[in-house]
């Protein structure tokens, strides 16, 4: 049974779409069509056959890989982690981070997309849904890892680090996996906000087919997103998601020791995420 060599655990809406591209380009590495799997979040059902079956095309001399930031959306890692080590408990981890803020912006407009509940303002969203500040308070999510991974088994990447030093960045995935650095590859930024979309009806009807998931997870990346103009609308920068002052110093507070921890465990000074707020502001 094939079952993956790395796995990418998220975080949602930190970039780990354009890594995994990246990745996948490298002639060692064989990333899922598709990029996310979604099994030990949504599929766990269908049984770890099923899962294996996904790896069933990748040739035996290359690394294989997956990518489902859902793995770390809320408390969800509480309860995958150890799932997810019990199945490989020698696959290595990619955990992708992005400024806390600016992330959970993004995560909301995603739920939008993906029509995940009533739609609901930006700010009610946050204080009603709590996944949305839980995502993001990375220490505790990749502490669930750590509980049963070795930590040489997990490598954590920077989105900004991503976007300033691209080359590095591969460059440190690639000895993370035992890789040689490929001169060729170079990361396809996507998934930006612009390019969001929510469902027609027909998707809406596609989606409810039993066989919906197994399909799009053999589909090849290229064939979606030639598809999804016919079968997605753009949502674009329609959305207002923009921070209350108050309830932006209300999350600061609350992720303010879970992110400090996290940033001097991982090499960053403590007022990391404040730099770099301030540079976008």
């Amino acid at each position: 049974m094939r079952l993956p060599d790395l796995v990418l655990i998220g975080s949602p809406k930190a970039g780990t779409t354009s890594l995994c591209d990246a990745l996948g380009q490298h002639a060692g590495l064989w990333m899922v069509p598709g990029k996310e799997t979604q099994y030990f979040s949504h599929h766990l059902h269908n049984g770890l056959d099923w899962y294996a079956s996904l790896f069933a095309d990748a040739p035996a001399d290359k690394l294989v890989a997956e990518g489902t930031p859902d793995y770390t959306e809320g408390l969800r890692s509480r309860t995958i982690a150890p799932m997810l080590h019990d199945a490989m408990p020698e696959a290595r981890l990619i955990y992708m981070v992005r400024e806390p803020l600016s992330r959970i912006q993004s995560h909301y407009v995603q739920d939008i997309e993906n029509a995940r509940g009533a739609f609901i303002p930006f700010s009610d969203a946050v204080r009603q849904r709590p996944h949305l500040v839980e995502t993001s308070a990375y220490w505790a999510r990749i502490s669930d890892y750590l509980s049963v991974f070795r930590r040489d088994q997990i490598h954590v990447v920077f989105l900004s680090d991503f976007l300033a030093h691209e080359e590095a960045c591969l460059q440190g995935c690639f000895e993370f996996l035992g890789l040689p650095m490929q001169e060729a590859v170079q990361a396809r930024h996507l998934n930006a906000r612009t390019e969001k979309r929510r469902d027609t009806k027909l998707m809406e009807k596609l989606r409810r087919n039993p066989l919906f998931d197994t399909a799009k997870a053999l589909m090849p990346r290229g064939l979606i997103e030639k598809a999804k103009p016919l079968l997605r609308k753009k949502v674009g920068n329609e959305v207002d998601a923009k921070w209350d002052p108050a309830l932006r110093d209300e999350v600061l507070l609350r992720l303010r020791d879970d992110n400090r921890r996290f940033l001097t465990e991982f090499g960053k000074p403590a007022d990391f995420w404040d730099r770099i707020r301030e540079e976008a502001a």
